[in-house]
């Protein structure tokens, strides 16, 4: 797995608000094991607000593990995970985690088939934001729009 720990001149960057600046997410000295092999070894990793990063590697190099541990699904046996520079990832309940913005897209995409396309993106965006007002009563032209796309 290549993990990039510090920008290049040409790393990508969102830009953040003034008042948003500092670490949004760092792992320090991580290690993960299963049945004795060694996914994360001592795994270091810092991000810092309005930065794009790219994890790319074979399959096998640890990259499903360490977004596991990085969003609190997995606990390594050692090291620590810092989100906004005060949340320790790794003693807070998966639903704090999520309300404070740490969350992550799987590579297969999930839908609740008993919903409807508006529905699915309430649900996807709205719960912690408020974003789902974005989506309420939408125009008919924009349905139909949305519906001849599916």
């Amino acid at each position: 797995m290549t993990v990039v720990a510090e920008p290049t001149t040409n790393s990508p960057r969102l830009t953040p608000s003034a008042s948003a600046t500092g670490k949004i997410i760092e792992a320090h000295d991580v290690t993960v094991s299963f049945d004795g092999f060694k996914a994360l070894n001592n795994l270091n990793f810092a991000m810092e607000r309005g930065e794009l990063r790219f994890v790319i590697g074979p399959n096998g190099a640890g990259k499903t593990t360490f977004l596991d541990v990085m969003t609190g699904k997995t606990r390594p046996q050692r090291g620590t995970v810092t989100f906004d520079e005060k949340t320790n990832v790794l003693r807070t309940a998966e639903h704090e985690l999520v309300r404070r913005g740490i969350g992550r897209k799987f590579q297969t995409p999930t839908v609740f088939n008993s919903l409807t396309v508006y529905e699915n993106l309430e649900a996807a965006a709205g719960f912690r934001d408020g974003t789902l007002s974005l989506f309420k009563d939408p125009a008919p032209e924009t349905d139909d729009k949305v519906n001849s796309v599916l």
